[in-house]
């Protein structure tokens, strides 16, 4: 059994990690996309942010926001821009299935931390 998991440890590590080599374009793409992103907050420029979404967007947080529409999202979340000063991002981590956003922003004073998954 112990020899059975660690096989399929091994195989699920080599997808990740042959998924990830086999198309950095991609990878790099996204990263571009997220930057891009982040930007338009900075930039308080919502034409920025939406035209880096993907048709069909939903938005979902711990907050009680499931599966929002792009047009409930900016209603919400959009008036917060005002406040954003700038986006650092310590990692960015991606694999062909997914990737994870290591963000810190500045905002009206304060320094907060998030992690972002994105798929």
């Amino acid at each position: 059994m112990k020899r059975f998991t660690l096989t399929l440890v091994c195989i699920y590590a080599g997808l990740l990690f042959c998924n990830s080599q086999a198309v950095p374009d991609k990878i790099g793409a996204q990263e571009k996309i997220i930057k891009a992103y982040f930007a338009g907050w900075e930039k308080k420029d919502w034409s920025i942010v939406s035209s880096q979404l993907a048709d069909g967007f939903t938005f979902t947080s711990a907050a009680p926001d499931d599966h929002i529409s792009l047009e409930k999202f900016r209603e919400k979340c959009w008036v917060q821009a005002e406040y954003i000063e700038r986006f650092d991002f310590p990692e960015i981590i991606s694999n062909t299935f997914s990737t994870l956003v290591i963000q810190r922003h500045a905002f009206s004073d304060l320094i907060m931390k998030n992690v972002i998954r994105l798929r």
